[in-house]
């Protein structure tokens, strides 16, 4: 199981509306998404507005990464309730799911480092620090091309790239077993990084 999280900063909407043209405040709030792979295929996936605006790339994040990890662990608790019904299920709750966020600041933020650049944010994406320290999410790097998350939250003008985040949801199950080998290595969960972006193009 991974999940891919990910943000815009303020309003997408670009050139989609007139100069000029009055808006609601909601509107110019980030949006976060969040998807949740396995077995090469999206489980869970999610897109939401942000309640309150954020001042910062890196709040947005957080606040896309908050998002992302209650839909992991409601997906592992669902696995987990098969578990307790003797129903035999994958052993994917036996380890930390691997959570991926294209914002450096965000994952540094997850793994307890001070910013002083959020200490204004309220503190329930704080659970993401606890779940990460009770080794039930690994909150990691990956680069924003490689963020297939990405699809729920910007204005795509980039055909190609629009058609890769695309394709990305499902994958042949050889490609998959071959991106997992690539990515479960050993390194440190701050500076690990996904593998190059081909890995999911089919």
């Amino acid at each position: 199981m991974t999940t891919y999280t990910d943000a815009n900063w303020g309003s997408q909407i670009g050139n989609a509306v007139r100069e000029g043209t009055p808006l609601p405040l909601f509107k110019f709030r980030s949006m976060s998404g969040a998807i949740v792979f396995r077995m090469s295929g999206p489980l869970a996936w999610k897109t939401e507005r942000q309640e309150k605006t954020s001042l910062s790339s890196c709040e947005a994040e957080i606040k896309a990464t908050c998002m992302g990890s209650k839909l992991t662990v409601a997906t592992r608790n669902f696995s987990e309730g098969f578990k307790s019904c003797g129903v035999p299920a994958p052993t994917d709750t036996d380890t930390a799911t691997t959570l991926y966020n294209d914002n450096q600041s965000a994952v540094f933020w997850a793994h307890n480092m001070t910013l002083k650049a959020v200490r204004h944010m309220e503190f329930k994406e704080n659970a993401v620090r606890e779940w990460v320290k009770d080794n039930t999410l690994k909150v990691l790097h990956v680069i924003g091309k490689d963020n297939v998350s990405d699809i729920f939250t910007k204005e795509i003008r980039d055909a190609p790239h629009f058609c890769r985040l695309r394709d990305s949801f499902m994958c042949r199950l050889t490609d998959f077993d071959n991106e997992t080998r690539a990515i479960h290595f050993r390194q440190s969960p701050i500076t690990a990084t996904a593998a190059p972006a081909q890995r999911f193009w089919c």
